[in-house]
């Protein structure tokens, strides 16, 4: 997560290492915008899961949109769908290593 005393500018590829991240980043990649209960309910439910949303929203990387600030909707941003992409290639790469 993003702390407090590091600047976003600061953050780079090291924030995928935390948890759910890149589960995160993958679920919206494969299935678009998304309800946070969606995402919980495929990602996992730790009491750190918002914070981790709110950082890959001040890295630019998610966005919340939807009719209503109490249930909005996240979706990946241009710079998280290709962030996503990558991790996606980087999944399937390692899925299909033995078939290479």
């Amino acid at each position: 997560m993003i702390s407090y005393t590091q600047p976003v500018e600061d953050v780079g590829a090291d924030i995928l290492e935390s948890s759910h991240m890149v589960s995160i980043m993958l679920y919206l990649y494969g299935c678009g915008e998304s309800r946070k209960s969606d995402i919980y309910d495929a990602v996992g439910r730790g009491n750190r899961m918002p914070d981790k949303l709110d950082s890959l929203r001040q890295l630019g990387l998610v966005d919340y949109s939807g009719p209503s600030d109490a249930r909005p909707t996240i979706g990946l941003t241009e710079l998280g769908a290709e962030v996503a992409s990558m991790l996606h290639a980087i999944d399937l790469a390692i899925r299909n290593r033995d078939t290479v």
